[in-house]
């Protein structure tokens, strides 16, 4: 038994054992959808999705896949390790999706913040030179003074 072939077989699978969905087949899954209605992109790009979800199905067969000498059972168990390898391989790719919109996130979020103290800080300094100014008028005021003829004003 070729324990390099088995390990690249979990890992890679054979490409002979994926499945092609016949013409009919899409023609047929295709032919409920009525071009006049108002969902049918929707309903096509299902369609398509399940299409995609039936040709990334791997069918594997005892006589044509089997990696080296191996008996039925273990080319069982190599074939339910492969399908497991698919299943993480698929749970992988959607949590680095995840992680990657995390991370986008994150960064709009930082920038965010770094926006709003640059406006707190404006704000902040235009709120000091208002108490600034406010404090020094507030002794500024005028008086009105009636002078009579001949009066000097002494300030």
């Amino acid at each position: 038994m070729n324990f390099k072939q088995i390990i690249g077989f979990v890992e890679n699978g054979k490409p002979q054992a994926r499945y092609n969905v016949p013409v009919e087949k899409k023609q047929q899954m295709m032919a409920h959808i009525i071009d006049l209605d108002a969902y049918k992109t929707i309903d096509t790009l299902l369609v398509k999705e399940k299409i995609t979800e039936m040709e990334s199905a791997e069918i594997y067969d005892y006589e044509r896949d089997k990696p080296g000498e191996v008996v039925r059972e273990q080319f069982e168990k190599i074939v339910h390790e492969r399908h497991e390898r698919i299943k993480i391989n698929k749970q992988q790719d959607s949590n680095n999706k995840r992680l990657k919109n995390l991370r986008d996130f994150i960064g709009f979020l930082e920038n965010e913040a770094k926006d709003a103290s640059a406006k707190e800080e404006a704000l902040a300094i235009r709120s000091r030179k208002c108490g600034a100014r406010l404090e020094k008028m507030k002794f500024n005021f005028e008086v009105v003074v009636y002078l009579k003829q001949g009066q000097v004003e002494i300030p």
